[in-house]
């Protein structure tokens, strides 16, 4: 009889890959991209989807978010959208990249107003 140890071995290595590849993925990709911009914001609002929401920072020449971050250990995206105001400048550290049929903005990790 032929064993089936080898079956299992490699059933095993697919579901350890199939979770460890995204958890190693998703902050190495946030690294990667991250990038300073400097902006004036000239609309900050909330959008709901479903159950979750998200904020929106609507600028000249890109819109970007304003999310919670488990690569960036950043949960701080209330108090950031609240010190946020239309007309003024800022300079901010993103991550990720802009993909528009899929929905996705670069994320704010870190802003800072540009004073006059």
């Amino acid at each position: 009889m032929q064993s089936t140890h080898s079956g299992c071995t490699w059933q095993a290595l697919a579901t350890v890959s199939f979770i460890a590849v995204p958890l190693i993925a998703y902050p190495v990709f946030h690294y990667a991209t991250q990038d300073h911009a400097t902006f004036t914001v000239d609309k900050a609002e909330r959008v709901v989807d479903g159950n979750s929401s998200r904020y929106l920072i609507f600028t000249e020449n890109e819109t970007f978010e304003n999310t919670d971050s488990i690569a960036f250990f950043k949960f701080n995206s209330s108090d950031i959208y609240g010190r946020i105001d239309e007309g003024k400048t800022y300079k901010a550290k993103v991550s990720g990249t802009r993909v528009p049929f899929l929905s996705w903005y670069r994320n704010i990790i870190e802003i800072q107003e540009v004073p006059k």
